[in-house]
């Protein structure tokens, strides 16, 4: 393909995002072809001065008022009044992706306004024009000191819609926080920058508090970003740009207040969804990046804490590469943690980011009001609520607050001090190289716990893994048909897991054909018989993250291609928790693997909770327990797997309760624990297949991260089962990576966020979404 035909492309795409309301810039278009750039941005630019002007020298617009007579006396005879403006001389001062913004004279009180027109290209579009009569009302009803006041609405001879608002004579909040993290910030002393810090989080506070507000009506502004941001010059905050708002339901949080619900004249929607995906994808939340996705008040505070990790970073948090592929990180949380990209930036401030861009909705600040409460925290020097302060941090803490009392303090002692501090220096010395290897300790624990629990997977995989290689059930499949090959299929299933009976809390193994038909299942299921049934809506056939709807499956729906790993259910026969391992059943084409397709998915079904090789001596004193990172049946997060309170340690048999109790872990400590999958993912990534090898000799990475120490020590860690094992424990975590050794299949280099194949070393790796956690009184 030509430059020439490229750029036209590329120029395609721009007016196509233009239309849905997004702006990109000619740097992220060129993310693959840097050269084109230039010209991009010149085509740009040519395409825009070529766009209709507003040409009238003089716009009127109407506000009617209604007031009533009772309050106006004999003043007037009618109940409503019409006040007209009239703008003279309206000049272009900036555009978006639906609208376009002049700045007008008001005739009559003789100051400036801004007039915000729909684009001429787009005048004419029934849906638009109605968005924008949507966007003037919510405006205009956002009665707040950080909403830009709304003067009237109007339109142009040639019935162009306008509003009338407040003109703002100031910078964006992208604009300030470039100056911040410039090129003469390294000029800038620490002092000073302490304070340039203190005031832009002193302007995001605003922005929360705008939000807040207008989440607290039931508005969603899905479009926050620091570059819809206008900062005043006597220290105004606005949020401008409320095109893209939308009605959502209000939860209890948000309804405290009494606040009236603001619902838009002209909506018909559905609250909280939308068909479209818009915004601007390196701020949105993974559920607006999501056709169809339910927008709440979370969505929000997601796009918050992107705009302050731009605040702390001076960085996008995405950034590069098409917008799908932007969008697909956004759902995967591909990116970096606030200090790895600048490592000075305070602990409990990366904290507050993170647990405001936490994946999960409801693991997130409730409200932006929580958002913005935490910050002030901070600006005060008070604990914030999503990190947890080690002893030194906050006696540092108390001191700074207690300067004075400190310094007579620190007078009266002095001499005191001098006599013991070397005894005191080297006691302490001893008393952190004590804990130091105490933590150590426990870590290499909860590493080879977490290898442990992998090398049983792993067997359960591989297991399954050579079965299905077996050339006689690949013939089998490739002639299936008739009920003597049924008898075939069950006595060959029958006599492969009776082969391997020594494989712990088995319960069932089964078989499928690759439209997802139950061919066989060993042992036959009491009462109900399964076979002959389609299961292909099972997440152990397709491989997804959860079940699909029976009656609505996609026509292109195609059977798993690696180890899998189900959600955690709960079973109908006994009440316990158990998944499902499967596998595919490739067709034998030699070493092409372009001729080689799946015959169908073999699996078994495990119970969950007896992992005897995690059973320690004393449960009283050091236990250890299997956390489920990831969405089980319910769709919550953090269900305990294994617990000592599961067995009845008193019998010599261990034998496992009735029925197993649900103890879910707090959403701090699963944002915690997925936060450290994810760094774990960060590593494997960058060491490739030698990360593999690590992973398989160690059970985990033996990393010097002070990021990974951080994310899994716990020094105040609260059982959730509580009864006897309440109380504050020392825990440690380590995610259960599965590491293969070798690999039954070809194909190029893979990394996803469930796995990573490296077949030129014969090497892959599959994440678990399980955490194990050690604790220690």
């Amino acid at each position: 393909m030509g430059n020439v035909q490229r750029v036209e492309e590329l120029l395609k795409r721009f007016q196509e995002l233009f239309g849905e309301g997004q702006y990109i810039p000619a740097e992220e278009l060129c993310a693959e072809c840097p050269e084109l750039r230039e010209e991009v941005a010149r085509r740009i630019r040519e395409w825009e001065a070529s766009r209709s002007p507003i040409t009238s020298n003089s716009l009127t617009a109407t506000y009617q008022p209604t007031i009533s007579v009772e309050e106006l006396g004999a003043v007037v005879e009618s109940e409503t009044l019409s006040i007209a403006h009239l703008y003279d001389n309206p000049k272009p001062h900036a555009e978006g992706g639906l609208g376009e913004v002049f700045i007008a004279e008001d005739r009559n009180l003789h100051r400036q306004v801004a007039l915000k027109f729909i684009r001429q290209d787009r005048a004419t579009d029934a849906e638009t024009c109605l968005g924008f009569q949507v966007e003037a009302e919510v405006t205009g009803r956002l009665q707040h000191p950080g909403v830009v006041p709304v003067y009237g609405l109007g339109q142009t001879a040639d019935q162009r819609p306008f509003y009338a608002m407040q003109f703002i004579d100031g910078i964006t909040f992208e604009e300030k926080i470039s100056e911040f993290h410039g090129t003469r910030a390294e000029e800038t002393d620490a002092g000073e920058r302490g304070l340039q810090l203190r005031e832009l989080l002193r302007r995001f506070v605003s922005v929360c508090n705008t939000i807040a507000y207008a989440n607290n009506r039931g508005i969603a502004h899905r479009d926050i970003k620091p570059a819809n941001i206008m900062l005043g010059k006597f220290d105004e905050t606005f949020v401008v740009d409320w095109g893209l708002a939308l009605p959502i339901d209000r939860q209890h949080p948000e309804q405290r207040n009494e606040e009236p619900t603001l619902r838009p004249g002209h909506d018909e929607g559905q609250s909280g969804t939308s068909d479209r995906i818009v915004g601007t994808p390196a701020y949105m939340s993974p559920e607006q990046a999501t056709a169809g996705g339910q927008i709440t008040p979370a969505s929000d505070v997601y796009s918050l804490g992107a705009m302050l990790y731009q605040l702390l970073t001076g960085q996008r948090p995405f950034s590069g590469g098409r917008p799908t592929e932007l969008l697909e990180r956004v759902k995967r949380g591909d990116r970096r943690l606030p200090r790895e990209v600048q490592p000075e930036i305070p602990k409990p401030l990366e904290a507050i980011c993170q647990t405001a861009m936490n994946l999960e909705p409801g693991a997130r600040y409730a409200t932006a009001t929580e958002l913005a409460l935490d910050i002030e925290r901070w600006l005060g020097d008070e604990p914030v609520s999503c990190y947890g302060e080690t002893r030194i941090e906050r006696v540092s803490r108390l001191l700074r607050r207690h300067r004075t009392w400190t310094a007579s303090a620190v007078g009266a002692v002095v001499m005191v001090l001098i006599v013991v501090s070397v005894a005191a220096v080297l006691l302490g010395r001893s008393a952190d190289r004590e804990r130091e290897a105490h933590e150590q300790a426990l870590r290499l624990f909860a590493r080879f716990a977490a290898k442990t629990v992998a090398d049983d997977v792993r067997e359960r995989w591989e297991t399954l893994e050579a079965e299905a290689a077996d050339p006689e059930l690949r013939q089998l499949l490739v002639s299936n048909g008739g009920m003597s090959q049924d008898k075939k299929f069950q006595a060959w299933i029958e006599e492969r897991s009776g082969r391997h009976s020594q494989l712990q809390g088995v319960t069932s193994w089964f078989l499928t054909d690759d439209q997802g038909t139950q061919l066989a299942r060993s042992p036959l299921p009491q009462g109900r018989n399964t076979i002959g049934e389609n299961f292909a809506y099972r997440t152990y056939f397709h491989g997804k993250e959860e079940d699909l709807q029976k009656e609505e499956l996609p026509e292109d729906l195609k059977p798993l291609e690696d180890a899998h790993r189900s959600m955690v259910f709960k079973s109908k026969a006994n009440q316990q928790l158990m998944v499902a391992f499967s596998v595919p059943v490739w067709s034998d084409d030699g070493d092409d693997s372009s001729y080689r397709r799946v015959l169908g998915v073999l699996a078994m079904t495990v119970e969950l909770g007896n992992f005897q090789a995690l059973l320690t001596d004393d449960d009283d004193e050091k236990i250890v327990v299997l956390i489920d990172s990831r969405p089980d049946w319910k769709e919550k997060h953090g269900l305990v797997l294994q617990h000592p309170h599961f067995l009845a340690t008193s019998d010599p048999g261990n034998k496992k309760k009735e029925t197993q109790e649900e103890f879910y872990l707090n959403v701090d400590l699963v944002s915690r624990l997925q936060n450290l999958r994810q760094l774990r993912w960060r590593q494997l990534n960058e060491l490739g297949g030698r990360g593999v090898e690590l992973l398989m000799r160690a059970g985990n990475l033996d990393t010097q991260d002070q990021n990974a120490r951080d994310l899994n020590l716990v020094r105040s860690y609260m059982d959730p089962v509580g009864g006897k094992y309440g109380g504050a424990w020392l825990a440690t975590a380590e995610p259960v990576l599965v590491g293969f050794d070798n690999l039954r299949h070809g194909g190029r280099d893979v990394k996803t966020d469930r796995g990573m194949t490296y077949p030129s070393s014969g090497k892959r790796v599959r994440d678990t979404g399980w955490v194990v956690v050690v604790q220690q009184r």
